[in-house]
Protein backbone atom coordinates (compact mmCIF):
# COMPACT_ATOMS: atom_id res chain seq x y z
CA UNK A 1 0.00 0.00 0.00
CA UNK A 2 1.14 3.22 -0.99
CA UNK A 3 1.61 5.93 1.99
CA UNK A 4 1.31 8.74 -0.75
CA UNK A 5 -1.93 7.88 -1.65
CA UNK A 6 -3.30 8.11 1.35
CA UNK A 7 -5.83 11.46 1.26
CA UNK A 8 -7.28 11.50 4.99
CA UNK A 9 -8.14 9.14 7.80
CA UNK A 10 -11.43 9.74 9.81
CA UNK A 11 -13.93 8.45 11.66
CA UNK A 12 -17.87 8.24 12.24
CA UNK A 13 -20.98 6.59 13.96
CA UNK A 14 -22.56 3.97 12.08
CA UNK A 15 -24.86 5.13 9.55
CA UNK A 16 -28.58 5.66 10.89
CA UNK A 17 -27.37 5.14 14.59
CA UNK A 18 -27.76 7.79 17.13
CA UNK A 19 -27.57 7.94 21.29
CA UNK A 20 -24.78 8.18 22.94
CA UNK A 21 -20.88 7.27 22.27
CA UNK A 22 -17.40 7.06 23.12
CA UNK A 23 -14.11 6.38 21.75
CA UNK A 24 -10.37 6.74 22.32
CA UNK A 25 -7.36 6.98 19.56
CA UNK A 26 -3.90 6.05 21.14
CA UNK A 27 -1.77 6.21 18.26
CA UNK A 28 -2.08 5.78 14.31
CA UNK A 29 0.67 4.98 11.92
CA UNK A 30 0.90 4.49 8.20
CA UNK A 31 3.36 2.11 7.48
CA UNK A 32 4.27 1.35 3.79
CA UNK A 33 6.78 1.93 0.55
CA UNK A 34 9.88 3.65 2.05
CA UNK A 35 9.75 5.94 -1.31
CA UNK A 36 5.90 5.88 -2.27
CA UNK A 37 5.14 7.24 -5.45
CA UNK A 38 1.66 8.83 -6.06
CA UNK A 39 0.84 8.00 -9.81
CA UNK A 40 -2.42 10.37 -9.69
CA UNK A 41 0.14 13.18 -8.61
CA UNK A 42 -0.63 17.02 -7.85
CA UNK A 43 -0.63 18.22 -4.42
CA UNK A 44 -3.29 17.44 -1.41
CA UNK A 45 -2.24 19.31 0.74
CA UNK A 46 -0.11 22.64 1.16
CA UNK A 47 1.18 25.33 3.32
CA UNK A 48 1.76 28.90 2.70
CA UNK A 49 1.95 31.47 4.79
CA UNK A 50 -0.64 33.46 6.37
CA UNK A 51 -1.07 37.05 5.02
CA UNK A 52 -1.16 40.24 7.83
CA UNK A 53 -4.25 41.57 8.51
CA UNK A 54 -2.36 45.21 7.09
CA UNK A 55 -2.75 43.79 3.91
CA UNK A 56 -6.47 44.80 4.56
CA UNK A 57 -6.55 47.21 6.69
CA UNK A 58 -7.64 50.09 4.22
CA UNK A 59 -10.15 48.37 2.21
CA UNK A 60 -12.89 50.17 0.52
CA UNK A 61 -15.34 47.09 0.41
CA UNK A 62 -18.10 46.28 -2.10
CA UNK A 63 -20.96 44.55 -0.99
CA UNK A 64 -21.84 41.78 -3.04
CA UNK A 65 -24.76 40.01 -1.25
CA UNK A 66 -25.95 38.66 2.13
CA UNK A 67 -27.04 35.57 3.52
CA UNK A 68 -29.95 34.19 6.42
CA UNK A 69 -27.91 33.39 9.46
CA UNK A 70 -28.86 30.11 10.92
CA UNK A 71 -29.49 28.42 7.04
CA UNK A 72 -26.37 25.48 7.38
CA UNK A 73 -26.34 22.31 7.79
CA UNK A 74 -24.72 22.07 10.73
CA UNK A 75 -25.83 24.77 13.72
CA UNK A 76 -22.07 24.59 15.05
CA UNK A 77 -20.02 25.06 11.67
CA UNK A 78 -19.70 28.47 10.39
CA UNK A 79 -22.20 30.15 8.31
CA UNK A 80 -21.82 32.70 6.02
CA UNK A 81 -23.52 35.99 6.08
CA UNK A 82 -21.78 38.03 4.18
CA UNK A 83 -19.77 38.40 0.97
CA UNK A 84 -17.49 41.43 -0.01
CA UNK A 85 -14.73 42.70 -2.56
CA UNK A 86 -12.07 44.72 -2.97
CA UNK A 87 -9.61 45.20 -6.12
CA UNK A 88 -5.59 45.80 -4.55
CA UNK A 89 -3.26 46.02 -7.28
CA UNK A 90 -2.89 42.35 -8.58
CA UNK A 91 -5.46 40.98 -6.27
CA UNK A 92 -8.94 40.90 -5.94
CA UNK A 93 -9.80 40.28 -2.37
CA UNK A 94 -12.98 38.53 -1.11
CA UNK A 95 -14.33 39.48 2.32
CA UNK A 96 -17.01 36.45 3.78
CA UNK A 97 -18.64 37.57 7.17
CA UNK A 98 -19.84 34.76 9.54
CA UNK A 99 -22.75 34.42 11.59
CA UNK A 100 -20.62 33.51 14.65
CA UNK A 101 -17.03 33.88 15.82
CA UNK A 102 -14.72 30.65 14.13
CA UNK A 103 -12.42 28.52 16.06
CA UNK A 104 -8.87 27.40 14.60
CA UNK A 105 -9.67 25.66 11.71
CA UNK A 106 -11.97 26.63 8.48
CA UNK A 107 -13.16 25.96 5.26
CA UNK A 108 -13.83 28.33 2.33
CA UNK A 109 -14.34 28.07 -1.39
CA UNK A 110 -15.07 30.91 -3.70
CA UNK A 111 -16.57 29.19 -6.62
CA UNK A 112 -16.32 31.28 -9.53
CA UNK A 113 -17.98 31.46 -13.08
CA UNK A 114 -15.41 33.98 -15.11
CA UNK A 115 -16.80 34.08 -18.84
CA UNK A 116 -20.13 35.44 -18.62
CA UNK A 117 -21.85 32.50 -19.57
CA UNK A 118 -24.19 30.54 -16.61
CA UNK A 119 -24.99 27.41 -18.90
CA UNK A 120 -21.14 25.83 -19.17
CA UNK A 121 -18.86 24.77 -16.74
CA UNK A 122 -18.80 22.61 -13.80
CA UNK A 123 -21.50 22.02 -11.07
CA UNK A 124 -20.75 22.77 -7.55
CA UNK A 125 -21.84 20.61 -5.32
CA UNK A 126 -22.48 22.43 -2.39
CA UNK A 127 -26.44 23.70 -1.73
CA UNK A 128 -25.83 25.65 -4.49
CA UNK A 129 -26.11 22.90 -7.05
CA UNK A 130 -27.71 24.84 -9.99
CA UNK A 131 -24.36 27.31 -9.75
CA UNK A 132 -21.67 26.01 -12.53
CA UNK A 133 -18.38 27.23 -12.26
CA UNK A 134 -14.90 28.00 -14.18
CA UNK A 135 -12.35 28.24 -11.45
CA UNK A 136 -12.43 27.14 -7.42
CA UNK A 137 -10.45 28.63 -5.04
CA UNK A 138 -10.14 26.50 -1.67
CA UNK A 139 -8.90 27.34 1.68
CA UNK A 140 -10.17 24.05 3.75
CA UNK A 141 -7.34 24.98 6.71
CA UNK A 142 -6.12 24.53 9.91
CA UNK A 143 -3.62 26.02 12.04
CA UNK A 144 -0.26 25.08 11.95
CA UNK A 145 1.40 28.35 13.50
CA UNK A 146 0.90 31.87 14.25
CA UNK A 147 2.71 32.43 10.47
CA UNK A 148 1.54 29.46 8.39
CA UNK A 149 -1.66 27.55 7.34
CA UNK A 150 -1.75 24.25 6.57
CA UNK A 151 -4.56 22.21 4.19
CA UNK A 152 -6.36 22.02 0.92
CA UNK A 153 -5.63 25.78 -0.09
CA UNK A 154 -5.11 26.16 -3.51
CA UNK A 155 -6.63 27.51 -6.75
CA UNK A 156 -8.10 24.99 -9.93
CA UNK A 157 -9.19 24.88 -12.91
CA UNK A 158 -13.28 23.42 -12.36
CA UNK A 159 -11.93 20.23 -14.49
CA UNK A 160 -9.76 19.20 -12.31
CA UNK A 161 -11.94 20.44 -9.78
CA UNK A 162 -14.33 17.78 -9.96
CA UNK A 163 -11.95 15.31 -9.64
CA UNK A 164 -10.90 16.20 -6.57
CA UNK A 165 -7.21 17.65 -7.69
CA UNK A 166 -7.94 21.90 -5.70
CA UNK A 167 -4.49 22.42 -5.90
CA UNK A 168 -3.24 23.61 -9.14
CA UNK A 169 0.42 24.73 -8.17
CA UNK A 170 0.75 26.84 -11.65
CA UNK A 171 -2.15 28.75 -10.88
CA UNK A 172 -0.60 30.22 -7.39
CA UNK A 173 -2.07 29.74 -3.96
CA UNK A 174 -4.88 32.17 -2.22
CA UNK A 175 -3.69 34.84 0.27
CA UNK A 176 -5.64 34.48 3.42
CA UNK A 177 -6.25 36.69 6.42
CA UNK A 178 -8.21 34.87 9.11
CA UNK A 179 -8.17 34.58 12.99
CA UNK A 180 -9.08 32.75 16.04
CA UNK A 181 -12.47 34.09 17.38
CA UNK A 182 -12.77 36.66 14.46
CA UNK A 183 -16.10 36.54 11.73
CA UNK A 184 -14.55 37.59 8.75
CA UNK A 185 -12.07 35.53 6.42
CA UNK A 186 -10.53 37.22 3.75
CA UNK A 187 -9.26 35.84 0.54
CA UNK A 188 -7.24 36.87 -2.25
CA UNK A 189 -7.25 36.23 -5.63
CA UNK A 190 -4.86 36.95 -8.50
CA UNK A 191 -6.51 39.10 -10.60
CA UNK A 192 -5.06 37.81 -13.71
CA UNK A 193 -7.01 34.63 -12.97
CA UNK A 194 -9.84 36.13 -13.44
CA UNK A 195 -9.99 38.08 -16.62
CA UNK A 196 -11.71 41.34 -17.40
CA UNK A 197 -13.51 40.18 -20.23
CA UNK A 198 -17.29 39.49 -18.52
CA UNK A 199 -18.78 40.58 -14.98
CA UNK A 200 -17.25 37.63 -12.39
CA UNK A 201 -20.01 35.29 -11.04
CA UNK A 202 -19.67 34.51 -7.80
CA UNK A 203 -20.50 31.61 -4.63
CA UNK A 204 -18.62 31.53 -1.32
CA UNK A 205 -19.21 28.52 0.60
CA UNK A 206 -17.77 27.81 4.11
CA UNK A 207 -17.53 24.99 6.57
CA UNK A 208 -15.35 22.85 8.42
CA UNK A 209 -11.82 21.65 7.29
CA UNK A 210 -13.74 18.67 5.85
CA UNK A 211 -17.65 19.16 5.49
CA UNK A 212 -19.24 21.79 3.33
CA UNK A 213 -22.20 23.65 5.94
CA UNK A 214 -23.46 26.75 4.00
CA UNK A 215 -23.59 28.17 0.49
CA UNK A 216 -23.85 32.45 0.01
CA UNK A 217 -26.21 32.95 -2.29
CA UNK A 218 -28.00 29.64 -1.67
CA UNK A 219 -29.48 30.22 -5.57
CA UNK A 220 -28.38 32.19 -7.89
CA UNK A 221 -24.94 34.14 -7.76
CA UNK A 222 -23.02 37.16 -6.72
CA UNK A 223 -22.00 39.32 -9.05
CA UNK A 224 -18.26 41.42 -9.32
CA UNK A 225 -18.25 44.00 -11.86
CA UNK A 226 -15.65 43.59 -14.48
CA UNK A 227 -12.09 44.25 -13.22
CA UNK A 228 -10.41 47.13 -14.73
Amino acid sequence: FETAETRWLGLQTAIGTSGAFAFEIDDVALVGARAPGAPHGGATQSRVKRTPASAVAGARWEPLGTDPAGDGTKALLPDAVSLGSWTSGSTVWFRVGLAAPMGEDFGVNLVLDLDGDPANGEPWWGKNTAFRFDLLVSAWAFASSSSTLDGAIGIARAGDAVKGSVIDESLGAPRIVAAPGGKEIYIGVPSALLGAAAPIRVVAAVGSTFLHNDDLPDSGAAQLARLP
